[in-house]
């Protein structure tokens, strides 16, 4: 990846939501391109701009080394309509209060050609439910679906409750043909997908991951 950066590959950094842990590591991109484009949600708040403009330390860092300010755009996602960021690629703002006062998260949809659809969700505050209905609704043409991402069911690793429970069997109606969760998805909710014999991609264990029933930072996985 820095190396990617580093040549002028990526073309802009696609910013979910304003939480801490998908906004820190941004320093770790600068410093090999400041200038690149950012696509964010609206309503980030000026802490978080302010953190970008390289104005505002982040208080975990232990080097001295000083912010990169970012002097790329900044491109901001309208919560209106699905936006076309190119041919078979639309960002969608779930525009919803979500944990820690911060409001808004952006997912991504991707058509692959002539297997459906792919939801793409950094956190999924809102929900995998709505994310999957979203798609149903306003981008695919077939019910033909993946997921990929944060799927925030049980993010703290605990034990499901009645509505996690009910939110995961109803994913049954959407039929999905595979299913890759990472990060705030949690050990027991895929558990229980699995149970009940949802296609679940199994990561290492390691790279980040809290199980092998998840991927971690930098694994692969192909929807075909």
């Amino acid at each position: 990846m820095d190396g990617m950066l580093a040549r002028g590959e990526i073309e802009f950094l696609f910013l979910s939501h304003e939480h801490l842990d998908h906004l820190w590591g941004l320093q770790a991109v600068l410093r090999y391109c400041p200038d690149l484009p950012l696509r964010v949600p609206p309503g980030f708040s000026e802490q978080a701009l302010a953190f970008i403009r390289g104005e505002r330390p982040v208080p975990t860092r232990t080097d001295t080394a000083p912010p990169v300010p970012h002097t790329g755009r900044i491109l901001t996602t309208s919560p209106d309509t699905p936006t076309v960021l190119y041919p078979g690629c639309v960002a969608v703002v779930f525009d919803l209060p979500i944990l820690l006062g911060i409001r808004g998260e952006q997912s991504l949809y991707f058509r692959i050609q002539d297997k459906g659809t792919l939801c793409i969700t950094g956190c999924c505050h809102q929900t995998v439910t709505s994310l999957a209905d979203y798609a149903l609704t306003h981008i695919a043409t077939e019910s033909a679906l993946c997921l990929y991402g944060g799927l925030h069911i049980a993010p703290f690793g605990l034990s499901l409750s009645p509505e996690q429970e009910r939110m995961i069997a109803d994913m049954q109606r959407f039929g999905f043909r595979k299913i890759a969760a990472n990060h705030c998805a949690g050990v027991p909710a895929v558990e229980r997908m699995i149970a009940l014999d949802y296609p679940v991609v199994h990561g290492s264990g390691r790279h980040g991951s809290s199980s092998s029933l998840m991927l971690g930072n930098g694994e692969r996985v192909i929807f075909d």
